[in-house]
């Protein structure tokens, strides 16, 4: 919840130098976002003393535990909380100037948010005195410009007569109703005694009645224009004039907080099951006879009809030549006729790239699967240079691993990319980005007439 609030700080200056009390008196009004104050409840408040400058060295910071006021008032003394750093004490104030930063939890723990810091520019007389001697100060430094005041509460004044007049910044002031009911009539004095050695005392008069139940206020209402309605106990009711001035220039940005400390890796989910292994071939065995037989990792096997034809009949040898120094060479004898063609074999011709698929008869040589060595494409003949793989298809799409919630997060050392389609529990594509599962954009989408589990890429993206 984001709080601003009306500080007012009262130093205090003692002339005697006997005993200096060691602290600063410190107010502030605590108001939430709409303006309302926070009345009647324990806040966790921290003050921090910076040296220098408002971003300069911490000296010394300690905390309270207020309980705010039925305005939402708190009062503490800056040197009496519980300290964190350093001893008031020992603050030398003469080594000004000095800053105040102002921290707030509004449930009361320790979850403090910075209000913002602002200038010490005077301290109690006795403090700087005590702490500097009869040593003569330095020069005065030049002072920064003056920020434009902020418009808050910067009196509360009691009325004596059941009203409060509150008086802010900007020079307006509202008074509230008389919140006291009139009294009640006195009851009337009884008879004096007759005079005596010892006059009788006279009765008692009777005790005059009770008085009408006083009108207050019994709620607070911001119009969210400026104004606030008082609503009272007799039904009432008062709307003040607009008490917002015009918004003052913004203010110089507050230093970086530092990074927090990285949360620590929740603990790595156990590995899932193994998918059952798909059926391929494992083995194949050149049966030496024209016939191949394949081996497949789920024990079946197929052999190949022979693939080499019969061979021709020999042709007829030609007549032996005489025999003599040298006879003459015998004609050419007839070419035998050509043996007839044999069976195809199993795998067909096919072209550059073409891979091999089984349609349950028969082995199938196609360009819609197709593998130039360094990348796989299916649907075209041409990936893309810069593409491993590559699917073209205007009526399909990829289809990726399903599984739950429960499951995604129990895979063990997820790869950074890893993709998957979750069923439930937000349903829809996510990645793993290296430290953990990220929904894609626009995932779980209910528009489109797709498979749910089914990724696209358009021209538009996914």
């Amino acid at each position: 919840m984001k709080l601003f609030f009306t500080t007012i700080l009262s130093f205090l200056g003692f002339i005697s130098l006997a005993q200096v009390p060691q602290g600063i008196n410190y107010q502030a009004v605590i108001r939430n976002l709409s303006g309302t104050t926070v009345n009647n409840t324990t806040i966790g408040l921290k003050l921090v003393v910076l040296q220098g400058s408002a971003s300069g060295t911490d000296i010394y910071t300690e905390t309270f535990s207020p309980l705010t006021s039925n305005i939402g008032l708190v009062n503490v003394v800056l040197g009496e909380g519980t300290p964190l750093n350093g001893t008031f004490s020992s603050i030398n104030w003469a080594n000004g100037p000095y800053f105040l930063e102002v921290a707030v939890d509004i449930n009361g723990g320790t979850n403090y948010t910075s209000m913002g810091v602002q200038q010490m520019m005077s301290v109690p007389y006795a403090l700087y005195a005590e702490n500097s001697g009869n040593s003569i100060p330095g020069p005065q430094g030049v002072a920064g410009p003056q920020g434009p005041a902020g418009i808050g509460i910067v009196s509360t004044i009691n009325n004596n007569n059941g009203t409060y007049t509150f008086n802010y910044s900007d020079g307006s002031s509202f008074t509230t109703a008389n919140l006291t009911g009139p009294a009640g009539p006195t009851g009337a004095t009884g008879p004096q005694g007759a005079t005596g050695s010892q006059g009788l005392q006279g009765p008692a008069g009777p005790t005059g009645s009770t008085g009408p139940a006083g009108v207050g206020i019994i709620a607070t209402i911001n119009n969210n224009n400026g104004t606030y309605t008082f609503n009272y106990s007799d039904g009432s009711s008062f709307t003040t004039a607009n008490l917002t001035g015009p918004a003052g220039p913004t203010g110089a940005t507050g230093p970086q907080g530092a990074t927090g400390p990285q949360g620590i890796q929740g603990p790595v989910g156990p590995t899932g099951s193994t998918g059952p292994a798909g059926v391929g071939i494992i083995a194949t065995i050149n049966n030496n006879n024209g016939t191949y037989t394949f081996n497949y990792s789920d024990g079946s096997s197929f052999t190949t009809a022979n693939l080499t034809g019969p061979a021709g009949p020999t042709g007829a040898t030609g007549p032996q030549g005489a025999t003599g120094a040298t006879g003459a060479t015998g004609p050419q004898g007839l070419q035998g006729p050509t043996g007839p063609q044999g069976p195809a074999g199993v795998l067909p011709s096919g072209s550059l790239g073409q891979t091999m698929y089984h349609n349950g008869t028969t082995w199938v040589a196609t360009s819609n699967l197709y593998n130039n060595g360094s990348a796989v494409a299916v649907g075209t003949t041409t990936p893309n240079n810069s593409a491993a793989l590559q699917i073209s298809s205007s009526s399909q799409g990829i289809l990726l691993p399903s599984m739950t919630a429960a499951q995604k997060n129990a895979i063990t050392t997820p790869a950074t990319g890893l993709l998957i389609f979750q069923t439930d529990s937000n349903p829809g594509f996510y990645f793993f980005n290296g430290t953990a599962w990220v929904p894609i954009a626009g995932s779980g989408s209910s528009s489109g007439s797709g498979s749910g589990n089914t990724l696209v890429f358009t021209t538009d993206g996914f």
